[in-house]
């Protein structure tokens, strides 16, 4: 009898959120929540819920076990602290500018339990060929006053249209936002 369903990782937060794809003839995994881990290889732990995305052994859970972070596969990058991150899509269109193929976009709700406000955006995140040295970036910003602590917008999820283009849901004001690419005239 065969199998329907492999168990690939353990340790996952927000299962509903591991993304599988095929890019480069590889097979990569995306794990959002805190943290974004890139990797190719299946039976990785990552920690959950014994050990926080920087390597930090969570005291209450692992009880005491300080080696509880031993043989985790740490992430390539971290979204930020309670940036709650909803929607991802990794863009294949042909609209945005070629340095844009296969990266990330990201959105960040947003805090909502913490004395100083993060998130509120949309970023990108981009990883080199060996998926290390992710560098997160914004892309869509303007939701949130930083110097008051204050925010109109909470950007939840991402698709992208057969143009190319992305629409950008905004949970806060129930509206959706898109986002589209023409290259400057010569």
């Amino acid at each position: 009898m065969r199998h329907l369903f492999t168990r690939f990782e353990l340790g996952l937060e927000q299962l509903e959120l591991l993304l599988a794809r095929f890019w480069d003839e590889a097979l990569e995994f995306c794990r959002v929540g805190l943290n974004i881990v890139l990797g190719e290889e299946h039976g990785q732990f990552f920690g959950f819920p014994y050990c926080h995305a920087k390597g930090i052994v969570d005291p209450d859970v692992a009880k005491g076990k300080k080696d509880a972070c031993k043989g985790v596969t740490l992430p390539v990058t971290t979204m930020g602290p309670h940036a709650a991150v909803m929607g991802i899509k990794f863009y294949t269109g042909a609209m945005f500018p070629k340095e844009y193929q296969g990266v990330a976009f990201v959105a960040r709700k947003g805090s909502w339990n913490r004395a100083k406000k993060f998130g509120y955006d949309v970023v990108t995140v981009k990883a080199g060929p060996d998926g290390k040295g992710a560098k997160v970036t914004p892309f869509m910003t303007g939701f949130m006053d930083p110097k008051a602590n204050t925010f109109w917008g909470r950007p939840a999820y991402i698709a992208q249209m057969k143009d190319g283009s992305l629409l950008v849901s905004d949970e806060q004001l129930g509206a959706i936002y898109r986002i589209s690419y023409s290259a400057p005239k010569k």
